[in-house]
């Protein structure tokens, strides 16, 4: 459907055939499901920025891809904050009933990560949960937490706050520019046209 989508974005002439009957539609003996499709097409359409005249239509453009830019620094960012993060355990007593699996592939990280003994645990998933889970120690447990919580917000190269404000900006400038009053009405708008859209690329 995403290939579908990005046809449907170009297609200025079929938006025009849709915009005629959209515009009589009161006129024509559509059923409810009809109505649904044809108004729900129609503001997919307008959503695209379809209805843009040339300068709009390019800021729409460029906004849209600064958007996908920040999108994809803004998971790079979280991604290696997840990856960078250790925590070193020295002590056995301090890791608790951990499974025999998860000892061993700690107690590889901690080599791979240049350690001479311990384990070393990230942010992980199978890392973190268990160890959460099963660590008597809460100072160890509240730091591995807390890098969890703090991922890109460190004050460091790796920093997401700068890219989330300049997200939100562009959201609302786009939002405005297609007609709609907040980032939050475009996504509902968006999200409703998921249905109808799919039912007619099936």
């Amino acid at each position: 459907l995403t290939a579908h989508r990005d046809d449907i974005r170009l297609n200025t002439d079929l938006f025009k055939k849709i915009k005629t009957v959209y515009n009589q539609k009161d006129a024509l003996n559509l059923s409810a499901e009809e109505r649904y499709l044809l108004e729900e097409t129609y503001k997919y359409y307008v959503r695209a920025g379809v209805n843009l005249d040339g300068e709009n239509k390019e800021r729409l453009k460029e906004i849209n891809k600064r958007l996908s830019e920040l999108s994809t620094k803004f998971g790079d960012n979280l991604l290696d904050e997840t990856n960078d993060f250790e925590l070193h355990v020295t002590d056995k007593k301090d890791l608790g009933p951990l499974s025999a699996g998860l000892l061993a592939s700690s107690l590889v990280e901690s080599k791979k990560r240049g350690n001479d003994s311990g384990w070393s645990f990230t942010l992980q998933r199978p890392s973190i949960n268990p160890f959460l889970q099963t660590s008597p120690n809460r100072g160890y447990r509240d730091i591995l937490f807390q890098g969890y919580a703090m991922r890109g917000n460190n004050d460091n190269e790796k920093d997401n706050k700068a890219i989330i404000l300049e997200m939100t900006s562009l959201r609302v400038e786009r939002a405005n520019l297609l007609g709609f009053k907040s980032h939050a009405d475009y996504v509902l708008s968006e999200n409703m046209a998921q249905n109808p859209e799919a039912v007619y690329g099936f």
